[in-house]
């Protein structure tokens, strides 16, 4: 059986990271309401960030790209 490598665990864990990022600042620009007749409309919206809304997703970014460019020095 092939060794799991600490780089590869640390590439990975930024993998992680980036995508749920990039996940979180989907769903605080996704806007939801109802239509007519009962149907969902739903609207890609980036007026709506804030700082404060959007914070975490930029920072799970921002450590999941320390962690891929750094893992392939441990």
């Amino acid at each position: 059986m092939d060794e799991v490598h600490l780089s590869n665990l640390v590439i990975a864990a930024g993998c992680l990271l980036v995508v749920a990022g990039v996940l979180h600042l989907f769903c605080q620009a996704l806007e939801v309401r109802q239509a007519k007749q009962g149907r969902i409309s739903a609207r890609l919206n980036v007026r709506n960030w804030s700082r404060r809304s959007i914070y975490p997703g930029v920072t799970m970014i921002a450590l999941g790209a320390l962690l891929l460019g750094g893992g392939h020095f441990v």
